[in-house]
């Protein structure tokens, strides 16, 4: 492989990393693709109803502020992941990833009795005296408080229920499908037929990059030096550059003989729900029901 070397100019194994992280790409969408079409629960559902489902469990992620109901929702979660078929090993592990440096890193200063005043739990060090610098009160004793502790371990919760909610409608629905059924909450056809057609072109484009860097590897004797690997990385980004501005005209004189006018686009008409899907969407929804009910009554 093109690797650095010791005492010999840079070589080309940044270029190989970003090549690899290309196909990693296409790899992980090919993945969700195939998990998409499984037979699991998830995957049966109309996508509208899985898009208006996800919306309204993120507000009753928002809304619940208690570690338990946050606790009771994740593992309503995890038997929702159970049911699609899809691997909760890895799913799990960029959900915990995500939530543990969006929920516990970023926010854990503020389980310091500094900011969080209560009874400490895990005493760091101890100063001579205390200390008042506006607007912060600083303690004698610094530590990690009760109270803060709670509401990292509370903010930690809500976030990786959030992505795994996100992680969820993601798994179990081809893109294209999500895309489409953002009809539901009135998005113009101009914004989806723009997104459908962004999201098929990353996937053209991170193939071309990667046939055009085995196609300049396997030519290879030597590992070139550095600057012959920066003068071909900028030939090849004003080529892919060049290419893309034709790709879209060439998109634009499709469509634009397949009726696309100054009155814009249609898409075809979703079919109707079927029963099952609104029976299940409703079944979903009864959790939700039963928190605001609870909630309304004064008893959380």
């Amino acid at each position: 492989g093109l690797r650095p070397g010791r005492g010999r100019p840079a070589r080309m194994a940044y270029l190989e990393r970003g090549i690899e992280a290309l196909a990693g790409l296409i790899r992980g969408t090919y993945a969700q693709w195939e998990l998409a079409s499984a037979n699991g629960l998830l995957q049966r559902m109309d996508a509208r109803v899985k898009l208006v489902l996800w919306v309204a469990y993120l507000l009753l992620v928002s809304l619940m502020h208690g570690l338990a109901g946050q606790a009771m929702l994740m593992a309503g979660i995890f038997l929702l992941a159970a049911s699609t078929g899809i691997g909760l090993w890895g799913y799990y592990k960029r959900v915990l990833a995500l939530a543990l440096f969006f929920g516990t890193i970023i926010a854990l200063p503020s389980a310091l009795n500094i900011i969080t005043p209560g009874e400490v739990v895990l005493p760091l060090f101890t100063l001579d005296r205390a200390y008042d610098l506006w607007p912060l009160h600083i303690p004698q004793a610094v530590g990690i408080s009760k109270p803060g502790l709670a509401g990292v371990a509370t903010l930690t919760a809500r976030v990786a229920n959030s992505i795994a909610l996100s992680f969820l409608v993601l798994y179990t629905t081809p893109f294209t499908e999500i895309v489409r059924a953002l009809k539901v909450f009135k998005v113009p056809n101009a914004v989806v037929m723009t997104i459908t057609l962004a999201y098929k072109y990353i996937f053209i484009l991170a193939r071309t990059v990667g046939e055009m860097h085995m196609a300049k590897k396997s030519r290879l004797l030597r590992a070139p030096a550095a600057g012959e690997a920066r003068n071909w990385m900028a030939g090849r980004l004003a080529f892919v550059f060049a290419r893309t501005r034709r790709r879209a005209d060439e998109i634009l004189a499709a469509m634009l003989a397949r009726g696309l006018g100054p009155g814009g686009m249609k898409l075809q008409a979703a079919a109707a729900l079927a029963t099952k899907d609104k029976l299940l969407g409703a079944a979903l929804l009864v959790p939700l029901a039963l928190w605001l009910a609870i909630k309304a009554k004064g008893l959380l």
